[in-house]
């Protein structure tokens, strides 16, 4: 129970630090959490300290908030021994809003990220997201990435915005 409380001051802490509206942030959390969110008809709008602004339209849920501390403060997608070369061309398989695709965008000008989300829901956030940001190294592609051709059908949890799975057609 301790360790859990702790891992939650932690990430608490890293929103604070890379969230410039943080107390909104908790506001979304808090009405997430009492199942109260749908009675609030808004976008729902994260601005970083950095300038960067992240839609995540009507459903900001518990998996948001640990993937901006991730992506944005303690940079996994980036580590040391790994680092993204600025010349790269960057590929966001699943990319969601694009969360990562603005963060590639923003600390390597140069690269090209090519951004890859198949629900249309998501989608229209990623190039909302990519306008309002001003990224023109950024190219969005609603499609789906798979080991194989075909038709899949996506299934995705409606209250969790980054949980999609693909399954074969029937």
């Amino acid at each position: 129970m301790l360790n859990k409380i702790k891992n939650k001051i932690v990430l608490w802490k890293g929103f604070f630090l890379v969230s410039k509206n943080w107390p909104l942030g908790l506001f979304f959390r808090i009405i997430n959490i009492f199942r109260i969110d749908l009675l609030f008809d808004f976008d729902r709008e994260i601005k970083l300290r950095n300038g960067i602004k992240i839609n995540f339209g009507k459903k900001l849920d518990r998996s948001v908030m640990p993937l901006v501390v991730e992506i944005w403060q303690d940079k996994v997608y980036n580590p040391k021994g790994f680092e993204i070369n600025p010349e790269q061309t960057i590929l966001d398989i699943g990319a969601n809003v694009g969360n990562f695709s603005l963060f590639a965008a923003k600390l390597f000008e140069s690269a090209i990220i090519y951004a890859l989300e198949p629900v249309t829901e998501n989608f229209v956030l990623l190039k909302k997201n990519i306008a309002e940001n001003s990224f023109r190294n950024i190219l969005p592609l609603e499609f789906a990435l798979a080991a194989s051709c075909g038709t899949k059908e996506i299934l995705f949890l409606t209250r969790m915005l980054g949980i999609h799975f693909l399954r074969k057609a029937q």
